[in-house]
Order: structure tokens, then C-alpha cells, then sequence
């Protein structure tokens, strides 16, 4: 049964903001999400009922329930405690994490002070570090570089209103923000707030099994160990202590089992039904003559619609439907957009005429290709003329490989740039404004495992915005599964982290026509290759996830400051094949120009996929003793804290 918690407690009986449901759980003991409760049942509201009656009970007792007669009380095979389904919206969106929100930036406001404004100084003078909390907050938030399907948020404390969708987005990216406002004073809320959003992003999962449930219960676990680190800002108990008393928190208990029972909770929300209230009710409510009747006529008008668009369905159905035999489906490959970029937007020269009679006895476009030196000369990518020689070569011998041919000379495997690159200054180039990958995004129940397509941009002005250059995963060495911390007699690991993926920044997508390599299999036609000039962030601490925020950390890279370089470093050319998916990383620090920001974080929150594939072998070992630890701490604190008061008194 969907419905909130106000038409639970309509439809139960129950006491308002004070009890369960679905279970008899106190009403002072609704924080203690790690207990189980025996559940309501139909004869226990009977009998509490019968005994308010008999023994005149106050309303102040914990049992109290109101006097009602439920409908579902006539139900024999049924018992409406236990079918009340779980709302995501509620409970968790605008309940437990608009709760988080709130406390975040409270603990912001207190921790960072910034200094005051003064005659001399103005607010829009003050710098990053002098400025307040929530002024250091929105401005993290404004950090956030775009990706696609993600909202940005310029504004964030100013924000009154949120709506489901926005609180979503919110939940991908809280992490990677506050992580450097509380990890230096606030660890152990930081700890928290990861495990509360841990726990949200699992219970979204479209499909369950036993390790499934088996992280939700983990998440529980560290929840309950760790809220003690915003006990600050939640109200005292009788005994002056800060509870969690209130049933959105406590609902948290009941994922598990809900699962068990009904299946994954997605879509067990009333979303559906409020979406479905605006355009079945408020849009046709102005058609209405507006007189006692409306309900009346917004009613018949529903049924009508209703009737025609099943008819519709029904009469369309043999027109909207194909046969997918015989049809050729297309391969899940990277791929680069058709249409490549003017060389005018990249601000480069015009060609000497030696130079645009070649490229038209190549029937290539002058408004879209350029050289290869002029290339590097308008764009300013330094070492691009070095590296793109040095993956002409490499790719020759891939095309020597696959076709049975010699290979050529100068098999150079290492990041060491050939002496004289001025061979291939001449080549066509013609760059591109996009890239198609594929992800994982798991919205398919029935295959988990299926990927749908990305674009990946990186073009000078996108959509009147300025240069967008976009973050990917490229595959740099042969995939191993090395995940775990080496021990102390352990041999030291390979330098090949996470399956040899490696993340960085599209600098540029271009397609490069090898004049000087005429095979008899192409037809002596010259060869086409497609590549990205990608700039790879060189992991910190070897691509381990950091032990608080469990997100890896990355460095800046290590670009070559030279036009010939002796070496490539982090930026070099990888073919398309190699290009694997999206990457989201954000600034750990403001960035400004005396001080650029040296080191990133690699959102795992983004999408389904990489919340997959970036963590630790051990990490739920781990995260039970760090969520002991956390709880062991706040123990010993509230211990020393209550002997120093009877102390003073």
C-alpha cells in the first residue's frame, strides 16, 4: 500500500510523529535502528483499543493509539501493518537526507567562521578562505564541473524549494563537496553522511540478493554508530541527551525487510501518485464551470480519457510494433560524431597553397581540416605534435598486425618522443566536438549488465558556455583486479591500479589521415586514425579509496611544458577502443589563479556504474571497525563530558 505518513497514521490509528506503523516500537526508542520490533497486527490494535476503553488509559501513555475502525480490519488474509510499502520520496529524499542537508550546514556555519565585513574590506572583497561557511559551501558547489543529466547548483543555501529530482542530483555529488570542509575538523560526520548516502544508493538498486541486503544492513550499522557526530544540532530527551526519536529516521529499520518481502522499493513511493494528481486533477480543475459539481466533472472527464487512451494503445499497438529479425544492431564501440569541427573555431591560419591542394587532391574539406603543426599552434596544447607522431606510429603497427604485413621500424612501447617529429607537421587533421560511449547504468531489471549511450564533449565554446572538456576512463594497461591493501609481508603491488583504467581530461578529438603509409589492403588509399588527446590524472596512494570519504584521489597532471618534449608524461593520444566511459571528478580545493587546485576526487556517486567498480576488496570489514571506532569515541567523549559536569556541581 503506497501512502505517507499521514495517511498512515489516518488509516492505523497511530500517534503522530511518536509511533510505528508497522511496528510496536516505543516512542523513545524509534533511534535504535539496529532492533527489531514485534509488528502490529490487526488483534493487537483491537485489544489496545479495548483497553483504552476498559482502564480509561491516558492519552499520554506510549501504547495510546486512537480510536478508529480501520477498513482493513475486514480483510482476514490481510494485515495492513505489514503491507505499508516504504516511501523513498518521503523517507528518505526530504526525510532522513533533508535532514543531513540541514545538519551539514549548520556544522558548516559553526566550524568556518570567515572573517567579518568591514568598511575597508567588503563581503565581495573577502577571499575564499576569509569568507563564511555557507559562502565556502556555495561556492564548492560551484566547483562542480557539468556532466551529463546533472543539475548545477550556483546557489545552493539560497535554494527554499526543492523538488524530487534536484534532491537526487543533490545525493550524487554532497559527498565529493563537503568533503573538504569537514574532513579536517569533522571527520566523524563526514563518516555519516557517506554512510546515510551509502545507504540510499543501494536500496535504489533495481535488483536484490543476500550480498545486497547484506551491505543495506551494513550501512544500518554505520548509521546508528555514527549520528552521534551531529547530536549538536538534534533536540535534548528528558534526560538532556540529543535523540533521533522521529519516525522517518526509524523507518530506516524497515528496508530490509521490505525487500525480503515485496522486492526492490523503486517506485513504492507516492511520486507516482502526486505526479499523477497535476495532470489528472489541477490541469482539467480550469475547464471546470468551478461550481459545487467540479469533482463530479473532473471525474467523468478522467474516465472518458482514460477509456480513449486504452483505445488508443489497443488500435496503435499493431502500427508500433516491429520485427527486430533480420536487423543489424549496432556493436557498443566508442565512436566519434560525424560532423567535425570548423577549423575556424579553433582560430587557426590560413594554409599556403602548397598545403590546400594537397588536402583537395585528398577530397578532404578546407573549412574543417588543418595541419598538424598548425593544429598545435592554434590550440596550444604543448607536445601535441609529439604525441600524435608517436601514436601514427603505433598505429601502424596495430594495422601491420591485423593484416599479416611487416611491421615497420621505430616500435617505440615507451612514453619516450622521437627526435625529429617534423614529419608528420603536414598531416590532415580534422577535429570533432563529441564522443559516444557506453555505460552501465543498470535501470534494466533483466539485465543489469546493459549499457546505453553517452555523448563525452569537448569543443572551444559549447552552446555559448566556453570551452567544455569532459572526463573519461581510458584503458592504459592490461586489465588486473588488484583491489586489496597489500600487508606488511606482502610483495609490493604492481603500478597497474583498479584493472589498468586510468582517468583524465579530453583535450581534444580528432581524426588524422597517414599519407605516408599505402598498404595494398586499403586500396593504396591513405589510412584514417581516430583518437583522443586525453590528459591522465596519475593516481595518489596507488588508486586506494581514502579510509573516511571512500573516494580515490587523484593529482594533477603532469602536462608537458615544452612544444618538443623528450617524454609524453600524462598526455598522449588513445584510440577509441581504449576510450571506455564518463568520469566525474571534482576540485578538492578553490582554484584560483596564484594557487590552481593540484588535487580531485573521483565522484563514485556519479551513476550505477562507478559506485560499482571503485572501492576496496575489504571495505565492509573495514567499515564495521571504523563505525566501532566512531561509536567507541562518542562513548568516552559523553563519558568524560558527564564527569566534568558532576564535577562542577
Amino acid at each position: 500500500m503506497l501512502c505517507d505518513y499521514q495517511e498512515v497514521t489516518l488509516i492505523t490509528g497511530i500517534k503522530t510523529n511518536e509511533q510505528c506503523g508497522t511496528c510496536q516500537v516505543p516512542p523513545t526508542e524509534l533511534q535504535s535502528i539496529l532492533k527489531q520490533w514485534p509488528l502490529r497486527t490487526h488483534q493487537q490494535m483491537r485489544d489496545q483499543m479495548q483497553k483504552q476503553k476498559s482502564q480509561k488509559v491516558n492519552q499520554s501513555d506510549q501504547n495510546w493509539v486512537h480510536d478508529i475502525n480501520s477498513f482493513a480490519w475486514r480483510h482476514s488474509f490481510l494485515n495492513i501493518h505489514e503491507s505499508i510499502a516504504v516511501d523513498m520520496l518521503h523517507q528518505l529524499q526530504k526525510g532522513v537526507f533533508r535532514d543531513l542537508v540541514r545538519w551539514t550546514m549548520d556544522l558548516v556555519k559553526d566550524l568556518v567562521l570567515g572573517q567579518r565585513a568591514t568598511k575597508t574590506k567588503k563581503k565581495k572583497d573577502r577571499s575564499y578562505k576569509e569568507s563564511p561557511g555557507l559562502v565556502q559551501l556555495d561556492a564548492r558547489f560551484e566547483l562542480v564541473p557539468r556532466f551529463p543529466g546533472l543539475r548545477h547548483f550556483n546557489h545552493f543555501s539560497h535554494v527554499q524549494q526543492w523538488t524530487g529530482n534536484e534532491e537526487r542530483d543533490l545525493l550524487r555529488i554532497i559527498i565529493p563537496v563537503i568533503t573538504p570542509l569537514l574532513l579536517p575538523k569533522a571527520p566523524h560526520a563526514l563518516a555519516y553522511a557517506r554512510a546515510l548516502i551509502d545507504f540510499i544508493t543501494l536500496v535504489q538498486y533495481r535488483t536484490h540478493n543476500d550480498y545486497t541486503l547484506r551491505y543495506i544492513s551494513q550501512a544500518i550499522f554505520r548509521i546508528d554508530n555514527t549520528k552521534e557526530a551531529f547530536a549538536k544540532y538534534r533536540p535534548k530527551d528528558c534526560s538532556d541527551e540529543a535523540h533521533w526519536n522521529y519516525p522517518k529516521f526509524h523507518s530506516i529499520s524497515h528496508y530490509v525487510t521490505f525487500i525480503m518481502n515485496f522486492g526492490a522499493p523503486n517506485g513504492f513511493d507516492s511520486e507516482n501518485s502526486e505526479a499523477a494528481h497535476k495532470f489528472l486533477l489541477k490541469d482539467f480543475y480550469d475547464r471546470t464551470n468551478k461550481t459545487n459539481t467540479f469533482l463530479q466533472q473532473i471525474a467523468s472527464w478522467n474516465t472518458r480519457e482514460t477509456n480513449r487512451k486504452a483505445m488508443d494503445h489497443i488500435l496503435l499497438h499493431h502500427f508500433g510494433t516491429s520485427s527486430q529479425e533480420g536487423v543489424e544492431i549496432e556493436a557498443q564501440v566508442t565512436s566519434m560524431s560525424r560532423t567535425p569541427l570548423k577549423v575556424g573555431t579553433l582560430c587557426c591560419q590560413t594554409l599556403p597553397r602548397e598545403t590546400q591542394i594537397a588536402l583537395r587532391s585528398l577530397r578532404l574539406d578546407l573549412k574543417t581540416t588543418t595541419t598538424a603543426y598548425e593544429a598545435q599552434r592554434a590550440t596550444g596544447l604543448k607536445g601535441f605534435v609529439a604525441a600524435l607522431a608517436l601514436f601514427v606510429r603505433r598505429s601502424r603497427i596495430e594495422v601491420g598486425k591485423k593484416k599479416g604485413e611487416v611491421r615497420p621500424v621505430d616500435n617505440n612501447q615507451s612514453d619516450e618522443c622521437e627526435t625529429d617529429s617534423t614529419w608528420i607537421h603536414d598531416y590532415p587533421v580534422q577535429f570533432f566536438g563529441s564522443l559516444r560511449c557506453w555505460r552501465r547504468t543498470g535501470k534494466d531489471e533483466t539485465d543489469t549488465e546493459a549499457q546505453e549511450p553517452e555523448l563525452l564533449r569537448c569543443a572551444p565554446n559549447w552552446m555559448g558556455r566556453g570551452p567544455r572538456e569532459d572526463y573519461c576512463w581510458v584503458q592504459e594497461n592490461p586489465p588486473t583486479k588488484l583491489r586489496k591493501t597489500p600487508g606488511p609481508k606482502d610483495p609490493p603491488p604492481p603500478d597497474n591500479p583498479l584493472n589498468g583504467q586510468r582517468i583524465g581530461q579530453i583535450r581534444a578529438l580528432i581524426k588524422v589521415v597517414d599519407i605516408n603509409f599505402l598498404t595494398e589492403h586499403s586500396g593504396y588509399l591513405p589510412l584514417e586514425y581516430c583518437a583522443a588527446l586525453v590528459d591522465i590524472y596519475p593516481f595518489k596512494d596507488r588508486g586506494i579509496p581514502h579510509p573516511v570519504h571512500g573516494m580515490i584521489e587523484v593529482l594533477r597532471s603532469q602536462v608537458p611544458t615544452v612544444e618538443n618534449p623528450r617524454k609524453l608524461k600524462c598526455r598522449r593520444f588513445y584510440s577509441l577502443p581504449t576510450v571506455l566511459r564518463s568520469a566525474h571528478i571534482i576540485p578538492s580545493s578553490y582554484n584560483v589563479e596564484s594557487k590552481p587546485t593540484d588535487m580531485f576526487y573521483i565522484n563514485n556517486y556519479i551513476d550505477w556504474d562507478q559506485y560499482q567498480v571503485l572501492y576496496e576488496e575489504d571495505w565492509e570489514e573495514k567499515g564495521y571497525q571504523r563505525a566501532r571506532q566512531i561509536k567507541k569515541h562518542h562513548d568516552l567523549a559523553t563519558k568524560k563530558a558527564r564527569a566534568a559536569a558532576e564535577k562542577r556541581v
